[in-house]
């Protein structure tokens, strides 16, 4: 069974498998013969391949029917004479035209003919085409309208207004649909919708044709705001209105604010209106206009529009209209430097044959600024002036400049402004927005898409409550909780009652948008459709090979109709689709031959000359080799951004390329080292001998051995990036490789306290480093050599290579790796003088270190809870308890985010031991606990002992205080002695460890202070047993 599509995207079917084309001229064939039903050959070829001669046309025409053949699997078009192609009577199809023209089914229109569809370089096919398409809107226009009136005769209101808005939704042009709709919302007394289908019309007319509406129209206009004005305005709100909907608060505080303004009760501040596309600022402003009584107020209301963004003062030109008017109304006088100010720039207030400045060529200067305060301040003492500016994303630097300056002047007084703005907008744009609003003068509230439970809401007062169960969740999933979707979903349900019928119209409603752009434009939209993220515009335009003109008109022409955003990130600016829908109906208009070189250029555009350094791109680049049928690059990209990820999620104090790398956690890495070691595995049964393949198995190895490490496994770990000497080669991405396996294994060591291992793999990377010549490494081995003398209680030597390791480090800054590594190195320095019992100098070395890291997302680099540790011991040891106190938590806290071993056992005993003094019992048992398992896992001699030490003074406390808790003498099991002994021990080797001295002396104490006996007294009652 052959299924075909022909109005809206094309498209053609077979036993419900969606057909491909190999090009377009057979394609085209199929649609004619679709219509037309039969033609003469000759016709074909002047309708194809009008530009060949007969023979060559006539060949290109049978090699179209044996491609048509191949694809359909028979003869779907024959020849019954040599002259003559039909379609086979006998091959059994359904086609949407037939029924739309010949069975009268006019729900079978779901689009413009052929939607989308052209074929290069044949004129004459695009002209039977484009008079094809207009023929049926035609068609369709006058069914709509007849439905229309048809409804409207039954007395069925409400349907009538949905199959008006259709119409005008094909049709924007048609004022005679418009008045019938005017008249319709009049009856229902939504007089705003009313008066904004007025607007809408003459903001069209004036654009496209530069004409006005006709006079009944304008008529009709004033007759329903006449009427709107002598209505009673309703009392309340009612929170059935759609665009209420889960904004009750927005809306509350837009009205008091109205209020304020209205009965300068108090003091009030303009509003802005934040959203994206669809998010329903537009209704929100028709609803708050509706709600409140503005009759005294100069409403002016107007939108930026983007083709207009470059030229100075545009919205105001639009703005000046009113106020001319009302200074006319009410014989206002201007002296004539007001005048002739303002008449340079807009041209409502010039006279006679006065000339003024060519519209790009005005700006902002002091004169016109102080002319405009002055003509505002005149007439706000006339009347409050309500002004409404839209879509300030658009708006040019002068016009934003002279908004910003009229609100400061007039913002709190006779004049308020309510503002709406779509996707980021400009830098400037936001830092004047921000200062507005850090100055009090602006408002902010964010439009965000409605939740589901919103949702349900929305279609209960819509539809009813029944029908809303049905619909939700599939409205949700189709629309995301946009609101001007969900209102599209909800009138086209109205329409059909049709569940089915609805959501496939959500495809038609979103194709409306593509409808009508040119070829140019229409391969913008699927260039940035291949991205499932945000499409840079440094890559479209190298995909356009460096048409900057063709790029800047697509990108005009997709924004002027809101299908897509534009978003700034510093100066990187990138574009995507305002809904996800969108993006997918436009990538799907392309075939896999067109799909897959786009993929694969992109993808080499991402990683240039090599890897990106950054794990979003190359996931982004992993995504595109995907796509375009390059498996093992993919997965090289993809390798990549995980080696990334968990070098800055899992390696103490990584030596990462830039910040702009996330912090994934430990399991999420887990899982997708897995999948890449399963992936690699099907790579190398199928593309045996491929040279890349050994070097990704190195690469995962590395990134097993640093998740192992993380977790504790120390062993595991070791024999694991063990393996990578094994079978290394001597190329220098494995000399690399082996520095950093070497930098993980030696840094755990240090953890750990293992001197002579931490030495053998210090040694091991300073000699593999003589190959590199990288001074951030270099400084990075020289920082774990001094810690390996520090370690040995050699404290010159080890003081050398820090200060060594810190100079180094300097000259390298501002880079992340640099800065990564001098906290460290100053981490260093701080133990060493901490050590050296020097706690000043220990406290400024913490503290840089810290603050080093405070330019690099404080806190969330593994390695830093260390710091912290360290910074708490000496503050301890100072007697500074409330600072060791916030430092042991925070160090805690943070070893809870990052799920870092390193220094989390000491962290969280200390904070047991603060929470313990503080009362807290049940937070202190859960610390306490943390703290043993952490143990456990770190195996680390001085975290065992800071654990012993602590378990030692939570015991005295307990003691001295009379406290009792049982959970805690479970965790608890030994005495305070004892704890002492157990802590020594484990120090034993490890120089200057300041809780030894305290260990030691609790011990010395507990002898001191133990009872003394008599020799008589030895010996109990009955002389058989000796008394402990």
């Amino acid at each position: 069974m052959l299924k075909a599509t022909l109005l809206k995207s094309p498209s053609v079917e077979l036993n419900g498998q969606l057909l491909t084309f190999p090009y377009r001229r057979a394609e085209a064939l199929l649609y004619y013969m679709l219509v037309q039903h039969s033609a003469t050959r000759q016709e074909l070829i002047a309708l194809l391949w009008e530009s060949y001669d007969d023979v060559t046309g006539l060949k290109n025409l049978r090699n179209a029917l044996y491609t048509l053949k191949k694809v359909l699997g028979g003869e779907f078009l024959i020849s019954p004479q040599k002259s003559l192609v039909i379609i086979n009577p006998d091959w059994e199809y359904t086609c949407d035209y037939d029924r739309f023209i010949q069975d009268g089914d006019f729900s079978a229109y779901a689009g413009p003919f052929l939607q989308g569809f052209s074929v290069k370089h044949s004129f004459s096919y695009e002209e039977w085409l484009s008079r094809t398409r207009d023929k049926l809107h035609e068609q369709y226009l006058h069914k709509i309208s007849d439905q229309a009136q048809a409804c409207l005769k039954c007395g069925n209101r409400k349907q009538a207004i949905c199959w008006a808005e259709e119409s005008l939704r094909e049709e924007p042009l048609d004022e005679t649909m418009c008045a019938f709709l005017m008249n319709l919302q009049r009856q229902e007394k939504q007089y705003v919708r009313a008066t904004q289908i007025y607007q809408d019309l003459k903001k069209r007319l004036s654009e496209e044709l530069g004409t006005e509406p006709m006079e009944a129209t304008t008529v009709l206009y004033y007759e329903i705001m006449n009427e709107w004005n002598d209505t009673t305005f309703p009392p309340e709100h009612s929170s059935s209105a759609p665009v209420l909907v889960g904004r009750e608060n927005i809306y509350a505080q837009l009205r008091a604010a109205l209020d304020s303004f209205r009965l300068e009760a108090a003091r009030h501040c303009s509003q802005l209106l934040m959203g994206d596309v669809g998010s329903g600022k537009g209704e929100m402003i028709d609803y708050l206009l509706q709600s409140i009584d503005l009759s005294s107020f100069l409403v002016i209301r107007c939108a930026c529009l983007q083709s207009e963004k470059l030229m100075p003062l545009a919205p105001w030109d639009r703005v000046m209209l009113p106020l001319a008017e009302l200074i006319q109304r009410e014989n206002v006088s201007l002296s004539e430097p007001i005048r002739a100010h303002l008449g340079q720039v807009f041209s409502v207030f010039r006279e006679g044959g006065e000339a003024g400045a060519t519209r790009l060529l005005r700006k902002l200067d002091e004169p016109l600024k102080d002319s405009l305060m002055m003509l505002l301040e005149m007439l706000t003492r006339r009347h409050k002036i309500l002004l409404i500016l839209e879509n300030l994303q658009w708006m040019d630097p002068d016009s934003l400049s002279l908004m910003d300056t009229v609100m400061r002047h007039l913002g709190t007084g006779g004049l308020m402004m309510i503002l709406t703005c779509s996707g980021g907008g400009s830098p400037s744009l936001q830092k004047s927005l921000r200062c507005d609003a850090a100055d009090n003068l602006l408002q902010e509230h964010s439009l965000l898409p409605l939740t589901r439970e919103q949702t349900d809401t929305l279609l209960q007062n819509e539809l009813g409550k029944e029908t809303a169960l049905q619909l939700q969740s599939c409205f949700y999933d189709e629309t995301g909780g946009n609101f001007s979707l969900l209102m599209e979903l909800t009138r086209a349900f109205l329409r059909n009652g049709s569940t089915k019928e609805t959501l496939n119209s959500l495809d038609d409603i979103l194709m409306e948008y593509l409808s009508g752009l040119d070829e140019n434009t229409i391969h913008i939209a699927e260039l940035i459709s291949v991205f499932q993220q945000d499409a840079p515009c440094e890559i479209l335009l190298e995909l356009l090979n460096g048409n900057e003109a063709a790029l800047s008109s697509g990108l005009e022409e997709l924004l002027h109709r809101h299908l897509i955003e534009e978003y700034r990130d510093g100066s990187e600016i990138t574009y995507r689709f305002f809904h996800e829908r969108i993006r997918k109906l436009t990538y799907d208009r392309l075939n896999y031959f067109q799909r897959s070189p786009l993929h694969l250029r992109i993808a080499q555009l991402f990683t240039g000359n090599g890897l990106p350094v950054q794990s979003n791109i190359c996931r982004r680049a992993a995504r595109h080799f995907h796509l375009g049928g390059d498996s093992v690059r993919s997965l090289s990209c993809r390798i990549r951004a995980l080696d990334l990820e968990s070098t800055r999620s899992c390696e103490p104090f990584p030596c990462v390329p830039c910040e702009k790398i996330a912090f994934v956690p430990s399991k999420k890495l887990q899982e997708e080292l897995l999948q890449c070691e399963q992936k690699l595995s099907d790579l190398q049964q199928s593309e045996q001998g491929t040279i890349t393949l050994p070097a990704l198995e190195n690469q995962l190895i590395l990134i097993r051995g640093r998740l192992l490490l993380f977790h504790g496994d120390f062993e595991k770990g070791s024999a694991v990036l063990g393996t990578l000497s094994a079978t290394g080669s001597e190329d220098r991405n494995h000399n690399v490789i082996m520095i950093r396996a070497c930098y993980l294994l030696a840094s755990c060591a240090l953890y750990r306290q293992s001197l002579s291992l931490a030495e053998r793999y210090t040694a091991a990377g300073t000699r593999l480093l003589q190959k590199s010549g990288d001074p951030v490494l270099s400084a990075q081995f020289q920082r774990l050599r001094g810690a390996c003398f520090c370690l040995r209680g050699d404290y010159d030597k080890s003081g050398y290579y820090f200060l060594e390791a810190i100079e180094k480090l300097e000259k390298q800054l501002p880079s992340t790796a640099a800065r990564i590594q001098l906290a460290a190195a100053n981490s260093a320095c701080g133990r060493l003088f901490r050590q050296r019992q020097d706690y000043a100098n220990a406290c400024s070395c913490f503290k840089k270190a810290l603050d080093t890291l405070d330019g690099s997302e404080k806190g969330s680099w593994p390695g830093a809870v260390w710091v912290y540790i360290h910074y708490g011991r000496t503050t301890f040891f100072m007697e500074d308890q409330l600072r060791a106190q916030q430092l042991f938590l925070r160090g805690y806290e943070l070893s809870q985010i990052t799920g870092e071993l390193w220094g989390r056992t000491a962290a969280a005993a200390f904070t047991s031991y603060y929470q313990i003094q503080d009362g807290n019992f049940e937070a202190a048992i859960n610390s306490l606990k943390d703290a043993q398992k952490s143990n456990i896992l770190q195996q680390s001699p001085l975290e065992g002992a800071i654990l012993c030490f602590v378990s030692m003074a939570i015991r005295q406390y307990l003691e001295r205080t009379q406290q009792h808790n049982r959970e805690l003498d479970t965790l608890l099991t030994f005495s305070s002695a004892s704890y002492a002994r157990q802590g020594l021990r484990l120090l034993s080797g490890i120089p200057d460890v300041a809780e030894a001295q305290l260990l030691s002396k609790s011990l010395r104490d507990g002898i001191t202070d133990q009872q003394h006996f008599h020799a008589s007294e030895l010996y109990s009652k009955n002389k058989h047993f000796m008394t402990e």
